[in-house]
């Protein structure tokens, strides 16, 4: 079942206002708050995909890509929280990776190791404060941390294929939700750009009547128009290789959406009072987050010499961004 358009729409600006608010919003309880459970239930895809764009958009920082993790595997009263292991900081006897955010106390947080018949879902409580450290070298706004736990203090949730199958499933819902708030974040980057060059002006217009300007920002504009519509089709299909590709393909629009409004802002966009900046980190991070689409190209790449098909999508609505609720 599908949200209605008018019900759309108001979820959409609901969650813009909220989220586009002063200071950290705390998103779990503006979420119970909206009866958020019930709109799952209703359109679980719809309403996720509006909820990371609008995340995105807004530079939002909560730890709502868990709760979609977690919902994919299935482990209701398990875990409240993900550690996402990072490959480079792996060893046999530790569990090492990032939380977005911070953990209380008593909180239980899962993570994957290993793979195929060898993988394992783990679970660790933490009975006090957790042993996290701060990263924030490249998005301090992001309220990411670093755990470090070693394996003996994890208790096994599930194990060989069941685990490698529950992760799986929950890993392609976090890059669909990923990729929608890259997509997010992509839309912010556009309309900055769309400000700045409405309002700046040289040899007597503003540049954007110059043809190579809009150019750059049409090329933009499609690319997020695609990756929008690569997820839809993903969440479609449900598979993990085709949320793959929706993550790896919105990674790299955001990449070019950037790389255009940095040109067409001129000095402007490269100062630190211009919001450029906090959306070119927040993506570099969401782009390393459960796989880089470089990453994500090559694993692909790989399966196809090896003699795996490539997804295939559904008929892709390539309808233009911000136009279907208004037409409808």
């Amino acid at each position: 079942m599908t949200m209605d358009t008018a019900t759309t729409v108001l979820l959409r600006e609901t969650l813009h206002e909220a989220l586009s608010g002063n200071g950290r919003v705390d998103v779990p309880a503006m979420l119970a708050e909206l009866g958020w459970d019930d709109v799952l239930a209703e359109d679980e895809a719809g309403a996720t995909r509006l909820l990371f764009e609008e995340q995105g958009r807004a530079l939002a920082a909560s730890p709502a890509l868990d709760a979609v993790v977690l919902r994919a595997i299935g482990l209701a009263a398990g875990p409240t929280r993900v550690l996402y292991p990072v490959d480079s900081w792996s060893s046999p006897d530790m569990l090492d990776g990032l939380l977005l955010g911070s953990v209380e106390a008593d909180t239980s947080v899962l993570t994957p190791s290993g793979a195929g018949t060898s993988a394992t879902l783990l679970c660790v409580r933490f009975p006090g404060r957790s042993p996290a450290e701060p990263v924030d070298a490249l998005d301090p706004d992001a309220h990411w941390c670093r755990v470090r736990v070693a394996v003996s203090d994890a208790q096994p949730l599930l194990t060989g294929e069941a685990a490698s199958r529950a992760w799986a499933r929950g890993l392609a819902a976090g890059r669909r939700a990923l990729a929608s708030e890259l997509i997010g974040s992509g839309r912010a980057v556009l309309d900055l750009a769309a400000e700045q060059v409405r309002d700046r002006r040289q040899f007597g217009r503003t540049i954007g009547s110059f043809q190579s300007v809009r150019h750059r920002l049409a090329d933009a504009y499609a690319g997020l128009v695609g990756a929008a519509a690569l997820v839809e089709s993903a969440w479609a299909d449900g598979s993990p290789s085709t949320a793959a590709c929706a993550k790896a393909f919105a990674a790299r629009s955001h990449a070019e959406v950037l790389a255009n409004a940095m040109q067409v802002s001129g000095a402007i966009g490269l100062t630190w009072e211009h919001a450029l900046h906090r959306h070119a980190r927040r993506g570099f991070g969401l782009d390393a987050l459960l796989g880089s689409a470089d990453e994500l190209v090559t694993d692909a790449g790989a399966d196809l010499l090896a003699g795996f098909d490539l997804p295939r999508f559904p008929a892709l609505d390539v309808t233009p961004v911000g136009t279907r609720e208004e037409e409808a």
